[in-house]
Order: C-alpha cells, then sequence, then structure tokens
C-alpha cells in the first residue's frame, strides 16, 4: 500500500511543500541524485515518485529512463515504462514558487522575499519547517488554489492515494 514514504522530495523546501499540500511523512532524500538512488535500490517494485527541481546537471543514469506523461504550469510528470516510478518535477524552486505566486496575484515580497536570491536563502535551510514565513507563504498559495500546486496534488493524489 501506498502511502507518504513512497514519496520522496529531493530537498527540505520540497519536503515541506509536500506535506502543506497534504501527504505526511513523505521520505525526504537530500539530493536528485539520492532520490534515484532510493527508488533504484529501495523501492524496485514498489511505487515511489519523486517530487525534483528540473536540473541541468542531471547525470544520472536512472533519469535517462524517464519518459515525460504530461506537464502543465512548469510541472513534468514523467514515468520510467513498465515500473511504478514516477517524477513530478518543476523547474527550479525558487522560480517556480515566485511564478506560482505570480500565477494567483499573491507578492512573495509581503512574506520577505524581495528575490528569488532571497527565497533561495531560506529554501536551502535544514529547518525550513520552522519558517513561519516560507510556511505562511506556501499556505497562501495553497488557499488561493495556485494551479501547479493543484496540480502537484492531484498527481500525488492519483498515484499514492488519497491526502491523509
Amino acid at each position: 500500500m501506498a502511502n507518504g514514504r513512497n514519496i520522496l522530495p529531493e530537498c527540505y523546501a520540497d519536503t515541506l511543500l509536500v506535506e502543506v499540500l497534504g501527504f505526511k511523512k513523505a521520505n525526504h532524500q537530500f539530493s536528485i541524485g539520492q532520490v534515484f538512488k532510493t527508488m533504484e535500490d529501495k523501492m524496485k517494485n514498489r511505487i515511489a515518485v519523486g517530487v525534483t527541481d528540473k536540473d541541468k546537471k542531471i547525470t544520472a543514469k536512472y533519469y535517462a529512463a524517464f519518459r515525460e506523461e504530461t506537464e502543465e504550469h512548469g510541472v513534468r510528470v514523467l514515468k520510467i515504462p513498465n515500473t511504478k516510478h514516477y517524477l513530478i518535477e518543476h523547474i527550479p524552486l525558487e522560480e517556480f514558487l515566485f511564478q506560482a505566486a505570480n500565477d494567483v496575484e499573491v507578492n512573495p515580497a509581503k512574506y520577505g522575499f524581495k528575490s528569488i536570491k532571497a527565497l533561495a536563502k531560506i529554501t536551502k535551510c535544514q529547518n525550513i519547517d520552522k519558517n513561519v514565513q516560507f510556511r505562511q507563504f506556501l499556505n497562501t498559495l495553497i488557499q488561493k488554489r495556485t494551479p501547479s500546486f493543484l496540480f502537484i496534488k492531484k498527481w500525488l493524489t492519483l498515484l499514492i492515494g488519497e491526502v491523509y
């Protein structure tokens, strides 16, 4: 049975995003490479959904096996054929969040993020989940029904199951 442990976000900020979307106990990974390694080595015959940035520098051979299923709102869903392994991939997180905010007319500066660079300083922190401003920013984007957030939530629900 699938649960939050089947969702593998690549960083602390993606882990928080997945959790505020309603998927608790995500299986946090420390890098894109670690997402792929965990999928390949520890989740061979189980459903696994990575949540990562689209990174131009991805060199993992495992990544090459993924094929695009669909794309909307700057988010791609990819799958390795004949497996239960999926990837939900967005543009670099800080750009993704600024675009999401723009889509629903939310000003990131209201939450202390005057630039993508300022947001990047926060998203790299291990204790991002304790950052009240960042959490409020994400919650506002969820409340505003941001299309990219709804797309990610829809696919996680389809792949993993109901929000719990």
